[in-house]
């Protein structure tokens, strides 16, 4: 079972200290409290809220999270975002909708989730609010014909 987790880090060997574990978050994903330590192990201001949502929604478990700090820390924000896109992309490749029956499914199920799994990226109420149909199929079918790894938002500008 995921846990909420608090992590302090050790900037010289960036091994981190789980210090704090409670309950699931309503996704199944591990929610971890950004705290100062993370923030400089990977240089990147915890006011960076994309960023740390990305980070958040692609690296789930505590052995996610222990190879983006062995790849990323003291790394350039450049580097870290070259191997954030590579995670994602590996995502997409391994979790993708196998058919869009398959998609429209999920999306009935869930449509949050379907999308989320479909873009790898969190999907919040202000995205899906830019979501200009409810079609399942239509969106898989736009999907399919733009670069795998295409954006939620660059994604609505062609439905």
């Amino acid at each position: 079972m995921d846990k909420e987790a608090m992590y302090i880090i050790n900037l010289k060997t960036s091994e981190y200290t789980n210090i704090k574990s409670e309950s699931t978050s309503k996704r199944g994903y591990v929610n971890m409290e950004m705290n100062d330590e993370l923030s400089l192990a990977l240089n990147v201001d915890s006011k960076a809220v994309g960023f740390w949502r990305n980070i958040l929604y692609l690296f789930k478990t505590e052995a996610d999270i222990a190879m983006l700090l062995h790849e990323c820390a003291g790394k350039s924000r450049r580097e870290i975002d070259k191997y954030v896109t590579r995670v994602r992309k590996d995502k997409i490749n391994n979790e993708k909708y196998s058919s869009v029956d398959e998609f429209i499914e999920c999306y009935i199920e869930d449509k949050t989730g379907a999308l989320e799994r479909l873009f790898q990226e969190p999907i919040d109420a202000t995205k899906l609010s830019k979501l200009t149909t409810n079609d399942p199929r239509h969106i898989f079918t736009i999907h399919s014909k733009l670069p795998f790894a295409v954006w939620f938002m660059s994604f609505v500008i062609y439905l």
